[in-house]
């Protein structure tokens, strides 16, 4: 269950959004569709491509560094 506790939450959030909205025919699911299919391919990029965990390790060492900055000072 635990493995699935992003998804639900992406689901009801969704959800709640369907819920709460005042013209659900406006709603443009190819977009909402897009947009998922863009946050699930970065989030592979990120995490399983060498390259991806390279990129953003570099960021993360770079703010960690410029965050020491603020401990010096």
């Amino acid at each position: 269950m635990g493995r699935f506790t992003g998804l639900i939450g992406v689901v009801l959030i969704l959800g709640i959004a369907f819920l709460l909205s005042n013209n659900r025919k406006a709603i443009n699911y190819r977009l909402v569709a897009v947009g998922l299919a863009l946050q699930l391919g970065l989030a592979i990029f990120i995490l399983k491509v060498p390259l991806g965990q390279a990129i953003f390790g570099k960021l993360g060492a770079g703010i960690t560094k410029l965050l020491a900055f603020s401990d010096k000072g």
